[in-house]
């Protein structure tokens, strides 16, 4: 009877007794976590190495030599697993790396992760876990790397942390930590990358203490709660590279200690409430910087010459009280392709080479006080994809290089001085899906170079001195959604393919000189929501199929020649701005429209008087 027992027990053991010890404890690792897509299928005793006794060859399992030897790391990245942290590794002797990185990881980091001897590289990042971060993480003598971002831990950043011996890189990005950054983390001689954005820290400054970290190359401390003003002794963090202190509360000026970090490559100090002007000197040190973001902050002054005169590839100056004209010597760089200015009050020209040297790919500078002429160099290089300079006062014409700018996808050039024939290549640029050039002074025909404008889904070219006939070309725009054309010039009759943009959302081509009829077959725009033809010289009947357009909340045909009958089946539209006053219309009002509230209204619906009068 005992042997039968002891036989029984053999049968049941879930291990091979050819497994190494170190098998064992992964196999009992993997009973610990749900695994949906199978990721431990090949963690059993028939895929084992080194003579039928490692776990060498598992999925994950790394070990110190190829093939064979003892478990020195082991990776379960996105292996779609669920359970608690398993501190069976510490039993490793030898491991070194472990990640558990975007599973559901879940439950609280345990204290006995301190066991881990010889770790040096734990990444927990974009999981599940909870609670205090463990005090006991710092007696790790070798971890170098400790990547814990994503997870849900709370409580303070241990004052213990300070004591790490040899920690290269702590990043702790966006989980629900408190208190303040601890100034013991200036203790830590050895840090390379620092990232502890997107915290719930209670507000607090910069601790200075952080100046001490002189091996300190990268910096993230965006959206962590800080106020104050940023520490002179920043200054001395001669290695950096990459500092970001956006998206928090800081306060005072750009210190000119900031041009002290002659290795530095990008600066990010955007969503703040920085005050003062730039320092005027000190950034030609800098001769590393590329990417520079001081937006949406309160900054006055001008923008330094040497802040120009360096090859930078990113500016972004946007949403302050900047002044005065850009440094002509902007243009000299020959790596910008990002400058966003808008929302100052710069003033005088663009650089004239703006573009020549440099790959632009976008440029914003709206809602400032430039003036001038477009530069004509912006599409040399031929790599602009957004140009934004509404709200200002250029002057001039388009320059015809722009018909040869294909990778165009954005356009906004209105409420300007500019005014002009459009390049005719310009109307049709493949990759443009939005044109706006309303408020201008242009003048000229839509070019039938229109129809390769295949992209186009928003032209808003109202407010200007366009005339001519809408080119038949217009309806090949199959992507186009807004049509906004109001306030110019053009005549004849409107082209029967623009009932062929089944996309269209807005019609506006109000107070031109349009006429013959309303185009039959417009009930083909079921997408349409906006319709204004007011003020034209439209005639014949209101087509009896718009009131098929199922989404129109917006009609306004006021202004016209119609006559006939209102169609019945408008009112099953369900407008909010009916207008249908000063035309030649007659018969019954429809019954939903023949309130008195409706005929005269100005706060509602409109049709005005005499549109229609009531058989006796």
């Amino acid at each position: 009877m005992t042997r039968f027992l002891y036989f029984v027990f053999i049968f049941f053991i879930p291990f091979s007794v050819s497994l190494n010890q170190e098998g064992r404890f992964l196999q009992l690792l993997a009973l610990g976590f749900d695994d949906v897509n199978g990721f431990f299928s090949d963690w059993n005793e028939s895929n084992v190495a080194g003579g039928g006794e490692t776990p060498c060859n598992w999925t994950g399992v790394t070990c110190s030599k190829p093939g064979t030897g003892f478990v020195t790391s082991v990776d379960l990245s996105n292996a779609n697993i669920a359970g608690t942290f398993p501190v069976l590794l510490c039993r490793l002797t030898g491991i070194k790396f472990i990640s558990l990185y975007n599973n559901s990881v879940n439950g609280t980091l345990p204290e006995e992760l301190s066991t881990c001897r010889n770790l040096v590289g734990l990444n927990l990042a974009q999981n599940l876990l909870t609670g205090e971060l463990p005090v006991t993480l710092s007696e790790l003598p070798e971890l170098k790397f400790l990547d814990l971002t994503g997870n849900n831990f709370s409580g303070d950043i241990p004052a213990s942390f300070g004591k790490f011996e040899t920690l290269e890189a702590l990043s702790l990005v966006d989980n629900l930590i408190g208190g303040r950054i601890p100034a013991e983390i200036g203790n830590i001689s050895t840090l390379k990358h620092l990232n502890l954005s997107y915290n719930p820290f209670s507000p607090a400054p910069i601790p200075p203490e952080l100046g001490n970290l002189t091996n300190l190359q990268v910096l993230w401390l965006a959206g962590c709660n800080l106020l104050g003003p940023i520490p002179d002794s920043l200054s001395r963090l001669g290695k950096l590279v990459d500092l970001d202190l956006s998206m928090n509360k800081l306060t005072g000026s750009v210190p000119s200690s900031v041009t002290e970090l002659v290795n530095i490559v990008q600066i990010e100090l955007y969503n703040n409430s920085l005050t003062g002007e730039l320092p005027e000197i000190g950034w030609s040190k800098m001769t590393s910087l590329r990417r520079i973001d001081i937006s949406m902050n309160m900054l006055t002054g001008k923008v330094p010459g040497e802040l120009c005169s360096l090859q930078l590839e990113s500016l972004h100056l946007y949403e302050n009280d900047l002044e005065g004209e850009i440094p002509e010597i902007l243009s000299n760089s020959s790596n910008l392709y990002d400058l966003r200015l808008f929302g100052n009050r710069f003033s005088g020209g663009l650089p004239a080479g703006l573009g020549k040297k440099s790959p632009l790919t976008w440029v914003d500078v709206s809602n400032n006080l430039f003036s001038g002429g477009i530069p004509a160099s912006l599409c040399d290089k031929g790599g602009l994809e957004e140009l934004l300079m509404l709200h200002n006062s250029f002057s001039g014409e388009i320059p015809a290089s722009f018909s040869t700018c294909k990778s165009l996808k954005r356009v906004r050039l209105g409420y300007n001085k500019l005014s002009g024939e459009i390049p005719v290549g310009f109307w049709g640029l493949p990759g443009v899906s939005l044109l706006e050039l309303v408020g201008n002074s242009f003048t000229g025909v839509i070019g039938k170079t229109v129809a390769g404008a295949g992209n186009l889904s928003t032209l808003n070219i109202g407010n200007n001195m366009f005339s001519g006939e809408i080119p038949v070309e217009i309806g090949l725009l199959g992507s186009l959604v807004e049509f906004s054309g109001g306030n110019n010039r053009f005549s004849g009759e409107l082209p029967r393919g623009i009932v062929d943009l089944e996309q269209l959302t807005k019609l506006d081509l109000h107070n031109n000189g349009f006429s013959g009829g309303i185009p039959g077959g417009i009930d083909c725009l079921k997408k349409l929501n906006e319709l204004n033809l007011a003020n034209n010289k439209f005639s014949g009947h209101i087509p009896d199929t718009i009131g098929e357009l199922s989404v129109l909340n917006y009609l306004d045909l006021s202004g016209n020649q119609l006559s006939g009958k209102i169609p019945f089946g408008i009112q099953n539209l369900k407008l909010n701005q009916l207008n249908l006053s000063s035309n030649l219309l007659t018969g019954d009002i429809p019954p939903v429209y023949a309130k008195k509230s409706y005929i005269d209204s100005r706060g509602g619906p409109l049709l005005g008087p005499g549109v229609a009068r009531a058989t006796p």
